[in-house]
């Protein structure tokens, strides 16, 4: 049932991703919704927005970002800070607000909300995994804002356990699937190579390409005439080119640097297997991508997006710092045509939770779950 001109929802999103756009298009067949952006885009991106249209009302807020170092990886954190966000929430009034993760923008919507009356949304990607390493502000920041939530939505089942972990109570919890860009629930027809192997993402530690080219040492050793192809950009891009001179893989191995978001379709369209190696990340879009273009899928266990997946029925989950299982795992699928069609096939109900009019119906429940609460 449309509840489309009984409220307005203010989303707060950090920047523009381009798998959420189509997402956010479908929202407002539920809600009249306004996308407050913090950003065009962080620092940390490389894709051009120019080739994106946001058909959907929303507002870029001046302001400007710090960067801040983790724990971990040699990464930096970023802390959006939007003078103006006070005043723009203030003047829309909307009977909701979602804020995206526990950020600067998180607390001033607290904060409004607070005053107001309004309902309060908390949208996660968060994972059990990734909250592990928190400090003492960033811990209070989600105590502050669990607290006060009126509903709570993670982008995978693992943030949905981060909220049950944290005490948030069950009927408050919503999944809203993080989605995929529609191009890729139809791959073009094409003539997979059962000896390509694909990564696309960041080439920095925490993505754990290294690994990777450590396994396919293995895998090359058993199948020589095997290819790997990392598309993508990072600090690490001269450090991993260099091991796989010292790993003599370099014959097998091609950097292909960045590609924008819309033009990957074509890398999935002739490889067969996807390997994401992350050693930490909240979801992993690519993993999504990859069974939706019927690409093969061995995905590191420290995804969020491994929470949807089932080992052995539709891709093969591992360790990443298990060179030798990853290795046997992509090993299985390059010989094994069969496993593979399993894959694919099993591989295109998983993402069907990933498609934007899906995970938009759920999170409009979401909103109405909140607007109903006390």
């Amino acid at each position: 049932m449309s509840l489309k001109n009984q409220l307005d929802t203010v989303i707060i999103n950090n920047e523009i991703m381009p798998y959420r756009i189509a997402f956010f298009e479908a929202l407002t067949r539920y809600y009249n919704i306004e996308v407050f952006y913090c950003s065009h885009r962080s620092w940390e991106r490389d894709w051009q927005l120019n080739a994106y249209h946001l058909n959907y009302p929303h507002q870029f807020l001046k302001g400007f970002s710090l960067k801040l170092r983790k724990p971990l990886y040699g990464e930096w954190r970023t802390i959006w800070i939007n003078p103006m966000l006070w005043w723009h929430l203030w003047r829309s009034n909307p009977n909701c607000i979602v804020a995206y993760e526990y950020s600067v923008p998180s607390l001033v919507a607290w904060l409004v909300t607070m005053i107001r009356g309004h309902k309060l949304i908390i949208w996660s990607e968060m994972t059990p995994f990734t909250e592990r390493n928190l400090s003492r502000g960033q811990r209070l920041t989600r105590w502050i804002l669990r607290n006060r939530l009126h509903a709570a939505i993670g982008t995978s089942y693992a943030a949905c356990d981060t909220f049950r972990e944290a005490g948030v109570k069950e009927e408050k919890i919503i999944l809203a699937t993080q989605t995929i860009d529609p191009i890729f629930f139809e791959p073009p027809p094409s003539q997979k190579d059962p000896f390509s192997i694909l990564y696309i993402g960041h080439l920095n530690e925490r993505k754990g390409v290294n690994h990777l080219l450590y396994a396919f040492q293995l895998i090359l050793q058993t199948i020589p005439q095997a290819t790997l192809k990392l598309v993508g950009n990072g600090e690490h891009a001269n450090a991993l080119a260099e091991l796989t001179t010292t790993l003599q893989i370099n014959h097998a191995v091609t950097f292909d640097g960045f590609v924008e978001p819309v033009e990957t379709q074509i890398l999935y369209a002739t490889a067969s297997i996807f390997v994401l190696p992350s050693l930490e990340d909240t979801f992993g879009v690519v993993a999504m991508e990859a069974l939706a273009s019927n690409v093969c899928l061995v995905c590191s266990q420290y995804a969020g997006a491994s929470s949807h997946l089932t080992d052995g029925v539709d891709s093969f989950i591992v360790d990443p710092y298990d060179h030798r299982m990853m290795a046997k795992q992509t090993i299985k699928l390059i010989e094994n045509a069969d496993l593979r069609q399993e894959f694919n096939k099993n591989g295109q109900k998983v993402v069907m939770d990933c498609h934007p009019e899906v995970a938009a119906e759920h999170f409009a429940n979401g909103i109405r779950r909140a607007l109903d609460s006390d």
